[in-house]
């Protein structure tokens, strides 16, 4: 949850609401990841973050997991040859994570995602994108915890949630409107490792640059690109499959055990 909050942060009664614990246990838990630098108090703020400790551990795991250099000239391509600013996102189990971010000439300096930012799967394109390529079952599962997310901040219907999926399972790219930002227009294709999503390429502008008439034609230079990554970098993305398979073997379990 401080993940999801980023800078913000949260204070005590919103972590205590949002994780379902009572205030004296989300306070001892709090104590302990500050005590080990996975967590901060803000003290003007009263409100909590994450820790120093994350971004050294994060450092230590880099060279593991680091796609961003490797697939940073693919997403300048596109920024370039649409105009519009270019997100990489990669899956996070019932989440999505924005890990980096490429703008054109044209769109200038503009970024509505900072790197790091998380939300549920279904929030944006780019991961409605990935839902439309997960199996079925998998794809119901993450529809039930993602939904109760989604209604509040988002006010997305289950009927509008589940029609955006079909039709970007049929179309082979998502394609919303004022979800995430008012004003703007999200193009997104699935970046996938033996057929199993694993993170998307999304393309960003305002509604006024990127009319329904156009969506066809960033679609197909998205497919194109993304077919590029998929086939040069392989490898990478294989890595994180393996880590998919691990997150959502871990959440079928939890789910069959309770039913």
């Amino acid at each position: 949850m401080l993940a999801v909050a980023g800078g913000h942060g949260l204070g005590l009664s919103e972590l205590s609401t949002y994780v379902g614990l009572p205030h004296p246990t989300v306070h001892r838990l709090l104590g302990q990841l500050i005590d080990e630098g996975l967590a901060r108090r803000v003290e003007t703020s009263r409100r909590y973050i994450l820790g120093p400790m994350l971004f050294e551990l994060g450092l230590a795991a880099a060279p593991h997991f680091e796609i961003r250099p490797h697939c940073k000239p693919y997403l300048m391509q596109l920024a370039e040859s649409t105009g519009e600013t270019v997100y990489l996102t990669i899956r996070s189990g019932d989440e999505a994570v924005c890990i980096d971010c490429c703008n054109s000439a044209t769109a200038g300096s503009r970024v509505l995602l900072v790197m790091g930012t998380r939300w549920p799967l279904g929030a944006g394109s780019g991961s409605v994108a990935m839902l439309a390529r997960m199996p079925r079952e998998e794809r119901d599962h993450i529809v039930s915890l993602s939904l109760p997310r989604l209604r509040g901040p988002y006010n997305v219907s289950k009927d509008d949630f589940i029609t955006a999926i079909e039709e970007a399972s049929r179309s082979g790219y998502a394609f919303l409107r004022n979800r995430v930002a008012l004003g703007d227009s999200a193009i997104a294709v699935a970046l996938t490792a033996d057929g199993r999503p694993v993170g998307s390429v999304t393309v960003v502008g305002p509604n006024h640059r990127m009319p329904h008439s156009r969506a066809p034609e960033i679609a197909r230079q998205l497919k194109e690109v993304v077919g590029q990554m998929e086939q040069r970098l392989a490898p990478y993305f294989a890595s994180l499959a393996s880590e998919c398979d691990a997150l959502s073997a871990t959440g079928f379990a939890k789910v069959r055990r309770s039913a």
